[in-house]
C-alpha cells in the first residue's frame, strides 16, 4: 500500500492548508489598523479559558470519536498465528478477514477525525486572531497562534498512524493490501 495515495494526499493538503491560515490571520494582524489596548481587560481571560477548552477537545473529541467508532464496528476476523514471533514460541494472533475492505473503513474515520482536531485547533488561533483585531498586543496573540499551530501539526495525518492506531483499538493485526 502507498504511503502517498490520493486519499492521504488530499487529507494532508487540507491540514496544510488549514495550518497556512494561521500565518494568514497572523500577517493581518500586522496590517490592519487596530486599538492599542483591549477596552475590556476580562477579554483575555474569558477567550484565553475558551482557547484553553477547544485546545483540549480538538485531542480529546476526535480520538474519542474515533476510538467509539472502531470499538463499535463489526468487523470480521480469524485467528492465525503470528508469522514475527520466533519459532518454538508461535503465538496467534487476530487478523481482519478482510484487510483491504477495512482499511476503506479506517480511511474514511480517520479523515473525519483528522479534519475535526485541525479544524478544532486552528480556532484556537482565531481566539489570538480576534483578540489581537480588539487591541491585545501582537506579541500576547503568539501563544494562541503557536498551540494552534502545534495541534494541527499533531494531526498531521498518515497512514502508518492510522494503522498502528487502529491495530491497537482492535486488537487486532491490519495486514495492508496492493490497492
Amino acid at each position: 500500500m502507498q504511503s502517498n495515495s490520493s486519499w492521504l494526499q488530499t487529507l494532508r493538503i487540507v491540514c496544510s492548508a488549514i495550518a497556512f491560515t494561521n500565518f494568514v490571520y497572523f500577517g493581518i494582524l500586522f496590517v490592519v489598523e487596530r486599538p492599542n489596548e483591549l477596552e475590556n481587560p476580562m477579554m483575555l481571560p474569558m477567550m484565553g479559558f475558551v482557547a484553553m477548552s477547544v485546545a483540549v477537545m480538538s485531542v480529546v473529541f476526535p480520538n474519542f470519536m474515533w476510538k467509539s467508532t472502531l470499538k463499535t464496528a463489526q468487523i470480521p476476523s480469524h485467528e492465525q498465528e503470528d508469522p514475527d514471533s520466533p519459532a518454538g514460541f508461535r503465538k496467534t494472533i487476530r487478523v481482519a478477514s478482510n484487510p483491504g475492505q477495512l482499511i476503506a473503513r479506517l480511511r474514511a474515520g480517520y479523515q473525519t477525525k483528522t479534519i475535526l482536531g485541525c479544524a478544532l485547533g486552528e480556532s484556537v488561533a482565531l481566539f489570538g486572531f480576534v483578540l489581537g483585531f480588539l487591541g491585545l498586543p501582537i506579541v500576547m496573540t503568539l501563544p494562541f497562534f503557536l498551540v494552534s499551530m502545534g495541534l494541527i501539526l499533531s494531526h498531521f495525518p498518515s497512514e502508518a498512524k492510522m494503522l498502528k492506531t487502529a491495530e491497537g483499538i482492535l486488537e487486532m493485526r491490519i495486514v495492508p493490501t496492493a490497492s
